[in-house]
C-alpha cells in the first residue's frame, strides 16, 4: 500500500517548510527511519525520516518548494506494487490539505457581499435579522463585534457564524501570557489548542531548563487539545525571586505550577514532564556505584 510522506508539523508558528535537499532519488529504495529529504523552517534545518520502508516512486515537490504543513511532498510505494501516474495523481489529489471552507463539490458563485459595521436604529439597537440574534444567543456572540455583509448593514446569521469561527481561531491561536501568582510572581506559559477540547496537556521542563524544550511537538498536540507549555518560577521568562524569598523546593515548584493552572482554567489537565539534563540516568548511577 502507498505511503504518502508530508510536510510535517515541527512547532505551533510552523504553516510551511522549504524543501532543500533529498536525500533519494525517484526508484531508490528508502528505509523506514532514514533520513529522506531536509527542509528548512524560519527556526531550523532538520531531516525528514521516511515513514515506510519501500521505493521512492514519486517525488511531488522538488528543491526550493514551500509546502503547507501536511502537504504531500512524496509517495512511497511497495517494491512490487504497480500505480499507474493517474493513481500517483489522485493519491497526491486526496492528501493535499484541504481549503479552508471548500466544498465537496462545484458550487454555485454567490455574489460578494463587503464586510461593514452593523448598522444601527436610533435606540442605538444593532441591525440584525431574527435568525442572526438566535444563532448569537445560541454561540454566546456579541453582536456589536459582528460585521455585517446583508443589505443595508443588516447582521445575518451567516455573519455570525463567521464571527463565532474567527473567535474560536483566535482563541486555539499560539499566544503567550503572563499568570500573576497570589505572591506576586509571574510564571509563562505558551498556550494553544481549541478552547473545547475536552483534554487540557500540560508540558514541564527539566531544571535548567525552558518552555522551548517541547517546541518540536507542541504543533501536534495542539490540534485535538488545549495546551499548555510553563516556565517554571526561576527558568525561562517566569520571573526569577531571589531563592531566599521563594520556595523553590519540588513542592515550592508544584504548588507554582497547580496556582497556574487553576488560573489558567486548564485543571484538571495531563502533565508531561522532562527530566532535566542535570539528572544523572539511571544507568549511570549504577556503573558509578560499583567503582566506589
Amino acid at each position: 500500500m502507498a505511503t504518502i510522506v508530508t510536510m510535517p508539523k515541527w512547532g505551533l508558528t510552523m504553516a510551511s517548510g522549504t524543501i532543500t535537499g533529498w536525500s533519494r532519488q525517484e526508484g531508490d529504495p528508502v528505509t523506514e527511519g532514514a533520513p529522506l529529504l531536509t527542509v528548512e523552517t524560519e527556526k531550523a534545518v532538520d531531516d525528514v525520516e521516511a515513514p515506510a520502508s519501500g521505493i521512492l516512486r514519486k517525488i511531488v515537490a522538488e528543491v526550493g518548494s514551500e509546502v503547507p504543513v501536511s502537504g504531500p511532498v512524496a509517495v512511497i510505494t511497495l517494491p512490487d506494487e504497480q500505480l499507474s501516474d493517474e493513481d500517483l495523481a489522485r493519491l497526491v489529489a486526496a492528501a493535499a490539505p484541504a481549503a479552508v471552507g471548500a466544498s465537496a463539490g462545484p458550487a454555485a458563485p454567490r455574489p460578494v457581499r463587503e464586510a461593514r459595521r452593523a448598522a444601527r436604529d436610533a435606540t442605538g439597537r444593532v441591525n440584525a435579522s431574527p435568525a442572526a440574534r438566535k444563532r448569537a444567543g445560541e454561540l454566546g456572540v456579541d453582536l456589536a463585534t459582528v460585521e455585517a455583509t446583508g443589505p443595508n448593514g443588516r447582521i445575518t446569521s451567516e455573519d455570525v457564524d463567521r464571527a463565532a469561527a474567527e473567535a474560536a481561531a483566535n482563541l486555539a491561536a499560539p499566544r503567550a501570557e503572563f499568570v500573576e501568582l497570589a505572591n506576586g510572581m509571574k510564571i509563562y506559559a505558551l498556550l494553544a489548542g481549541p478552547p473545547d477540547a475536552e483534554r487540557a496537556i500540560v508540558f514541564l521542563h527539566g531544571l535548567g531548563g525552558s518552555q522551548t524544550t517541547w517546541g518540536a511537538v507542541l504543533g501536534e498536540f495542539a490540534a485535538d487539545n488545549r495546551i499548555a507549555a510553563l516556565d517554571l518560577p526561576g527558568h525561562g521568562a517566569s520571573d526569577k525571586p531571589a531563592p531566599e524569598s521563594t520556595d523553590y523546593s519540588l513542592t515550592g515548584l508544584a504548588n507554582a505550577v497547580a496556582e497556574t493552572l487553576e488560573k489558567l482554567d486548564l485543571a484538571p489537565a495531563i502533565i508531561v514532564g522532562s527530566r532535566s539534563s542535570e539528572q544523572s540516568r539511571p544507568e549511570k548511577d549504577a556503573d558509578d556505584n560499583q567503582h566506589d
